[in-house]
């Protein structure tokens, strides 16, 4: 009779787990409207001395329903993207670099006013990734780690500056 206390408590506990991944699964299956933001988000970029690029941004809160363990909930992501972890780019080429793609911060952080530094938004260079190392003024420093090369890495130099609704990302 001792035994039993243990072994309903298990018992209860594992029909307990499955019944929140039923419960999140039936919830996944609930078609919801997602929900326009009022907001439009300037983003500029003046490589070199090139015209400035603009592009504007418009999010929305959508819900993020995987029926998984960590349950489901209501996220922003950019329109026409269908994650809250996709971001678009700007992409330009240099005649000297190649092709170069400059990430825009996520929607949550714009949405939210949240302060993105250069350093959160590593650079894609001829589909390379490349992290931010240092800034002076407009000239900021990125660099690719080695792999093999004797520890040797890659480094870039790029002068460019990127604005969101008017501030500079430093």
């Amino acid at each position: 009779m001792k035994k039993l206390g243990p072994m309903i408590f298990v018992g209860l506990s594992v029909c307990f787990l499955v019944g929140c991944t039923f419960i999140n699964g039936l919830d996944a299956k609930i078609p919801r409207t997602v929900i326009p933001i009022d907001k439009t988000f300037v983003i500029e970029l003046q490589y070199q001395n090139r015209e400035i690029i603009r592009k504007e941004i418009h999010c929305e809160k959508y819900y993020d329903a995987m029926a998984s363990v960590r349950g489901n909930y209501w996220a922003v992501r950019e329109v026409g993207l269908s994650s809250q972890y996709q971001t678009s780019k700007i992409i330009i080429h240099d005649n000297e670099i190649g092709t170069i793609e400059f990430p825009i911060p996520v929607s949550e952080d714009l949405v939210e006013s949240k302060r993105t530094l250069l350093k959160h938004l590593p650079l894609t260079i001829n589909g390379k990734t490349f992290w931010f190392k240092s800034s002076k003024g407009s000239n900021h420093a990125y660099f690719r780690p080695a792999m093999h090369n004797n520890g040797i890495y890659e480094s870039v130099t790029l002068n460019f500056t990127l604005k969101v609704n008017g501030i500079t990302l430093e």
